[in-house]
């Protein structure tokens, strides 16, 4: 989807993208919208599905500041 900067550090804002593929990924936390939101969630720990809306929960003002 072409995504590569998923959050930003706390201290220096630096940016975060997705290190590796499993339950160990730090760096990738997101929110789903929809129905019912959830926050906090791993990304590499979702399933992919038609309509998923997610957004990074880790970062501010935004991932592309």
């Amino acid at each position: 989807n072409g995504v590569g900067i998923v959050g930003r550090s706390v201290k220096y804002h630096r940016p975060r993208g997705v290190m590796s593929a499993g339950i160990e990924e730090s760096n990738a936390l997101v929110q789903l919208r929809g129905k019912s939101e959830e926050p906090s969630l791993q990304a590499t720990r979702l399933a992919l599905f038609a309509g998923l809306e997610a957004r990074s929960i880790n970062c501010w003002p935004s991932v592309n500041w």
